[in-house]
C-alpha cells in the first residue's frame, strides 16, 4: 500500500512543477521574445495591421488569460495554428 502513495505523491508532485515551468517559459516568451504581430507583418506594416493580427492571435487579452488558454491547450492537446507558418 505504501508504493501506492508514494506513486500518487510523486504523480501530484508534477502538476506544480509544469505549471511553474510552462509560466517560466510563457513569461520568458512574453518578456524576451518581442512583439509576434511586428515580426509576422515586419517593419512596413501600419498600425491598424498590428492592432488587427493582435486581436486576430489573442495578444490583446491581459497576460494571466492568455497564460490560462496555453495551459488549457496543452491540456486538450489542441495547439491552435502557426503564427509563422499561419
Amino acid at each position: 500500500m505504501n508504493l501506492y502513495l508514494y506513486i500518487f505523491r510523486r504523480t501530484l508532485y508534477v502538476i506544480p512543477i509544469l505549471l511553474g515551468v510552462t509560466l517560466i517559459i510563457f513569461l520568458l516568451f512574453n518578456l524576451v521574445g518581442g512583439d509576434p504581430a511586428l515580426m509576422l507583418l515586419g517593419k512596413h506594416a501600419t498600425a491598424k495591421q498590428i492592432l488587427e493580427i493582435r486581436e486576430e492571435l489573442g495578444l490583446n487579452r491581459p497576460l494571466y488569460i492568455q497564460y490560462f488558454d496555453i495551459v488549457k491547450s496543452l491540456f486538450t492537446f489542441d495547439f491552435g495554428r502557426s503564427w509563422s507558418m499561419k
